[in-house]
């Protein structure tokens, strides 16, 4: 899967109307943090993990939270989940 089809396919699942997250498009680019600018609270990251899940067919690790950086210090940008999301899927395939 290409780094656009993720990028589709999780901007997909944030502006779906029945995903609870029913974002707009055009608020959403590379530079987007989830938690600051798109309002999506860690607590949200299970339903958000879920979807993504379903959506690409592979289970991701249940400490994986995508609201929450790596480092537990900032949330994640929309960009570091696309990379997150192709570096994980690299591996399962």
């Amino acid at each position: 899967m290409s780094t656009r089809l993720e990028r589709e396919t999780l901007s997909r699942i944030l502006c779906a109307e029945d995903g609870g997250f029913q974002l707009k498009r055009s608020s959403i680019s590379n530079d987007s943090k989830l938690k600051e600018d798109l309002g999506i609270e860690s607590d949200q990251g299970i339903d958000l993990v879920l979807q993504m899940g379903e959506a690409f067919g592979v289970r991701f690790p249940d400490d994986f939270n995508p609201v929450i950086h790596e480092s537990g210090e900032r949330s994640r940008t929309f960009g570091e989940l696309v990379e997150y999301t192709e570096s994980f899927l690299a591996k399962e395939n």
